[in-house]
């Protein structure tokens, strides 16, 4: 099947919609065991818990833009950069999320606690929800379509600018009565 630069265009943007869905779903919860019950203190989304996540989902979605609009050689570079920049994203992502890294949210945690994570959380865990993994399974997504775009691009024609269009050659009228007819 060959993919058209329409159809590549909007399985990048499903990607990207879907990565931006999956980024405002729940990613960590705190809880409490008083008495033998869980208590869900406060959750997070990844938006809320990583601030770098905004920045770079429009740096992402503008490589894509610049993507579907430039020549073929800038198209690759481009391309490459997106891929790359997804893969880092992707990868700081996991990273965050292995470690329950929670660090951003310390004012957060103080607010919904009433203790001061200087002094020490006991009793409190941090439970890593499936937002996260959405939005890696969603970023691995993205990347496939990205990686499939960029060699599917290759083959996509070339757009003609209007001044390297063939002027259509008006033939010449042969006999008295065409010549006649043509000038009226």
């Amino acid at each position: 099947m060959k993919l058209s630069k329409g159809r590549a265009f909007g399985l990048w943007a499903i990607g990207l919609v879907l990565t931006v869905i999956a980024v405002n779903q729940v990613w960590f919860t705190l809880e409490m065991q008083p008495e033998d019950t869980t208590v869900v203190i406060q959750s997070f989304s990844g938006a809320n818990t990583y601030g770098y996540i905004s920045p770079t989902l429009l740096l992402i979605a503008s490589q894509s833009a610049f993507f579907f609009f430039v020549g073929p050689r800038a198209r690759f570079w481009i391309g490459s950069l997106s891929i790359l920049t997804t893969l880092g994203f992707a990868v700081a992502l996991l990273l965050e999320i292995l470690q329950q890294n929670i660090s951003s949210l310390a004012s957060a945690v103080e607010a919904a606690t009433g203790i001061a994570a200087q002094h020490g959380i006991k009793g409190v865990t941090v439970v890593t929800e499936i937002g996260g993994y959405l939005t890696l399974g969603a970023l691995a997504l993205t990347l496939v379509i990205q990686s499939v775009t960029l060699s599917a691009s290759r083959i996509w024609p070339k757009k003609v600018a209007r001044t390297e269009r063939k002027a259509v050659a008006i033939q010449e009228p042969e006999d008295t009565i065409s010549l006649w007819d043509s000038q009226r």
